[in-house]
């Protein structure tokens, strides 16, 4: 089945039936193209697998569980350091592009609010995570 716009939109409204206001509190990369996020939400932990493999690009509520590498990799470091702790305040998708929009809200360092957006692109080999902050600035 090919992953487009309309499979896109389901899949935004399932997240939201499940995992919206929900807490991130574990982010695992099991290889360079696949990020598994931990979240808590109604009760229940969920596993959110995102995955940006050229031939296989998805993203998922997955119940298996995925060897983590003794050594963390870069992203998912900078992952943990920016999104453990935050909830998931809205999930969107525009129109029907492949395109999935998680705007989270936490705190900081600094005990100050902040908001920060994970955009997912799923489009094949030029899938993408991307991790903005409140002023629409990535991290490197």
């Amino acid at each position: 089945m090919a992953f487009d716009g309309i499979v896109t939109k389901c899949i935004v409204n399932e997240l939201n039936s499940s995992i919206l206001d929900g807490k991130i509190n574990k982010v695992f990369e099991p290889n360079k193209n696949e990020i598994i996020l931990g979240v808590y939400s109604g009760g229940k932990n969920y596993a959110l697998n995102i995955c940006i493999d050229s031939s296989n690009c998805r993203i998922n509520l997955t119940t298996h569980s995925k060897p983590n590498p003794q050594n963390a990799l870069t992203y998912n470091m900078l992952l943990r350091k920016h999104i453990i702790g935050y909830k998931i305040k809205n999930i969107s998708s525009i129109d029907l592009e492949r395109i999935i929009i998680l705007d989270l809200e936490g705190y900081n360092e600094f005990n100050d609010l902040t908001k920060k957006q994970l955009i997912i692109e799923l489009m094949g080999k030029h899938s993408n995570i991307i991790l903005l902050n409140d002023n629409r600035i990535y991290y490197r």
